[in-house]
């Protein structure tokens, strides 16, 4: 040290500067309080990660003493069904609002019906298939539903011995394939009824043909014309799966339902798996076709972890699967199913996957397979 500078140290000690600290201790002093500031942080981090984790493992149990009450339960049911309701019983078993309720609407249509709720909040009711009651034997509606059968029945909780769902079906028969249009347009009219209640209504009314009964969903998006098809598709797959008599069907018809409703997916020559497994084994990948679009979609992450020919970028298979193919990188995206540059929708159609890979492919739609080459 200079001159110059101890003397200034003295000069400060004899002017009662007392905490004088040797040139270099400030530093390492700030040093000190930045990092165990850090530290600190760091420490508080993990005591809150700690809590919430123990709070997730403990949540069952505080559920049950200070979860949803029964008060917030009906605001649930009314936000969904877009009714007020009223308890005429209940009969629940905790706090929370667990266990069955008696329920009535507080304007026309008056519908009594059914509700249980369970502890980690799942819930159940009738009220749909009350509301189909309702109609079907209420006179005002009487033309709506001429020629339809309804048939009630009861399911018996599984939670609550005793406690009863009913259980409600509107079918319309018919003799053969040439009145499906005019069942549709009926179970149309049918479901308007009930969507003035319910937005989403989902009790479909059912075309029926001796044991065929139709799975057909009526989206309220759909034409009439749309409509229509899917329920002659679905009524010739059903004959044609079952080896069943096809002569009442139209050969122009025949031609416009070829497409079956699923095909094995061969890749490179090999029949591709799936990742859904049934007793620890792969099951056979398959493209769905779907009515309203007359495409075929796959799972674009079982696609490309079955071919040799793609190279894996990441092992994100459920959140945003990378992967390289001839040279170019693609990602799977699970926003929309929309193609975005190299960000490929993880439900694609085969017609987008073979415009932006390049892939070669080939239908058979007799074997109900096809052939993807990469």
């Amino acid at each position: 040290m200079k001159p110059e500078k101890m003397q200034e140290i003295i000069d400060k000690k004899a002017n009662g500067y007392e905490d004088i600290k040797p040139e270099g201790t400030n530093s390492f002093i700030k040093g000190l309080g930045v990092f165990t500031k850090l530290m600190t942080i760091v420490i508080i981090l993990a005591f809150v990660a700690v809590c919430i984790y123990m709070i997730y493992l403990l949540m069952p149990r505080i559920q049950l003493f200070t979860g949803t009450n029964k008060d917030k339960f009906i605001k649930e049911l009314e936000s969904r069904y877009h009714r007020n309701f009223e308890i005429v019983q209940d009969n629940t078993v905790s706090r929370r609002g667990t266990g069955t309720y008696v329920l009535k609407t507080t304007t026309e249509p008056i519908i009594e019906f059914n509700a249980e709720k369970e502890i980690e909040g799942n819930y159940k009711t009738d009220f749909e298939e009350n509301l189909v009651k309702y109609y079907y034997e209420n006179p005002k509606y009487e033309e709506f539903f001429e020629g339809t059968k309804i048939e009630i029945g009861y399911n018996e909780s599984v939670m609550n011995k005793g406690f009863y769902f009913l259980t409600c079906k509107v079918f319309i028969d018919i003799d053969n394939y040439s009145q499906i249009p005019y069942a549709t347009k009926k179970a149309m009219k049918i479901m308007q009824i009930y969507r003035l209640q319910i937005s989403n209504f989902g009790n479909t009314p059912k075309i029926r043909k001796d044991d065929y009964v139709s799975s057909v969903y009526y989206n309220p998006e759909n034409s009439e014309e749309q409509q229509i098809y899917e329920e002659e598709y679905e009524y010739y797959w059903y004959l044609k799966t079952n080896n069943m008599d096809l002569s009442e069907i139209p050969t122009e018809d025949i031609e416009n339902f070829e497409t079956p409703k699923e095909l094995m997916v061969v890749i490179d020559g090999k029949q591709a798996k799936s990742r859904d497994t049934v007793g620890g084994e792969k099951q056979p990948l398959k493209a769905l076709f779907n009515k309203q679009t007359r495409e075929y979609s796959v799972s674009l992450v079982d696609v490309v972890t079955n071919t040799e020919q793609i190279i894996l970028l990441n092992d994100k298979l459920t959140t945003g699967l990378k992967f390289d193919y001839n040279g170019k990188a693609y990602e799977i995206q699970y926003k929309d199913n929309e193609v975005h540059g190299n960000k490929l929708p993880a439900t694609i159609t085969l017609e987008q996957l073979q415009e932006v890979l390049g892939v070669r492919m080939e239908y058979y739609y007799t074997k109900a397979s096809v052939e993807i080459w990469f």
